[in-house]
């Protein structure tokens, strides 16, 4: 268990979202986000409001924010929040201006979602986020079976089906990580 000075738990956590051009769905861009919550938990999920990829990283954000909320005595941990979007790591501690409308509003969700947490964001780089490993796996599958899925099938079905495939792939992922993070921080 990673401790600081005072004692409290500190839980690392990692978020990612995406904007992809391969169709899965009727939509122009299909845009995705993914969370990891220490050895808790990892999430996956389609962004259905998102058009870019900055929409899904704060999407992401959001959905990460809420599911921390959920955990038994979330404030009396501090949580490491970690990303690969410089645009989002910046702008909510006020580095960076938001212009966007779009992003603007979901920057008030994640203001109200911050408020009662004890939390440090922190910039890393895509290779150090597992959320986008997460992200990555779900990609790699989508265009590699995309084609002889969605032949003569609706959207809907081919994304639950490539979802299948993914999930099998994510479990393996899910195992090595646990391990590989007992081993380094707990």
């Amino acid at each position: 268990m990673l401790l600081n000075r005072n004692k409290i738990e500190v839980i690392r956590t990692y978020f990612d979202g995406s904007a992809s051009n391969q169709h899965i769905s009727s939509s122009s861009r299909d845009c995705f986000g993914a969370y990891v919550i220490g050895t808790i938990k990892y999430s996956y999920f389609k962004s259905e409001n998102a058009n870019t990829s900055n929409q899904a990283e704060y999407d992401a954000l959001i959905k990460l924010l809420e599911e921390i909320h959920t955990i038994k005595d979330y404030k009396k941990k501090i949580w490491l929040i970690m990303g690969d979007s410089t645009i989002v790591i910046y702008q909510i501690p006020g580095i960076y201006k938001t212009n966007s409308p779009a992003l603007l509003e979901r920057q008030q969700k994640v203001f109200a979602l911050l408020k009662d947490l004890k939390y440090e964001l922190l910039h890393v780089s895509r290779t150090e986020n597992k959320a986008g490993h997460v992200l990555q796996m779900l990609l790699d599958i989508t265009r590699k079976h995309h084609k002889k899925i969605c032949v003569n099938i609706g959207a809907h079905v081919c994304f639950d089906e490539i979802t299948k495939i993914f999930n099998v792939a994510l479990i393996n992922w899910w195992k090595n990580y646990v391990s590989y993070y007992k081993k380094n921080f707990v």
